[in-house]
């Protein structure tokens, strides 16, 4: 039920400082269990997330933030198979991709986007084809040049390079166990306290 609220929240409103409060409440409850993250995706959460993405598209470091943790929060729903399959029929390729062009020089945004588009291409041909025509590479190569000595960026900017230059029988399955981020927190532009209204 909490859930079902924070999505109905975030597509009512506009404003910025209430959508980053609701993106914390998804991001955490996107990272507790499988139960969860399928209730979001239920609730049309992830093409939510996607528009919240779209509106807050400026250059400005507080919209940088919200797109860190909403990548952030789609990589970890897509965890969920089903939500995998919702993911890849929606726009969150093309809003990833412009997160990462608009905050090049924002480390978190790039190694949370990286990630994403593990999860979107890895194993799913037509996003791996539709990643390529967006010239997804370009993207992910711009990301590695800007944060070179970033071991976050550099280790899922490869990652991301090689599912997308190989078939789908080419390489070993995810294991998601091994590569998720660790070092998010401390590599981003997340302040040390922020306010949580929506706590789990």
């Amino acid at each position: 039920r909490d859930v079902d609220a924070l999505v109905q929240l975030l597509v009512a409103s506009s404003d910025l400082a209430l959508h980053m409060q609701i993106m914390f409440a998804l991001r955490n409850y996107a990272t507790s269990d499988e139960n969860t993250r399928a209730r979001i995706g239920k609730a049309d959460g992830i093409q939510t997330i996607v528009f919240a993405m779209q509106i807050h598209r400026g250059p400005e470091p507080c919209n940088a933030l919200l797109q860190e943790l909403a990548m952030w929060t789609l990589w970890n729903l897509a965890m969920c198979p089903v939500n995998s399959v919702r993911m890849s029929g929606s726009s969150a390729l093309a809003a990833t991709l412009d997160a990462m062009v608009t905050h090049v020089s924002v480390a978190g945004v790039q190694e949370q986007g990286c990630w994403l588009l593990v999860y979107l291409v890895w194993n799913d041909l037509h996003c791996r084809q539709r990643a390529r025509l967006c010239s997804a590479q370009d993207v992910v190569y711009s990301a590695m040049c800007a944060h070179p000595h970033h071991q976050g960026v550099q280790q899922y900017a490869q990652q991301c390079l090689h599912h997308l230059e190989d078939g789908p029988n080419d390489r070993e399955p995810l294991n998601l166990a091994e590569t998720v981020p660790t070092r998010a927190l401390s590599q981003s532009i997340f302040p040390k306290s922020v306010p949580r209204l929506f706590r789990k």
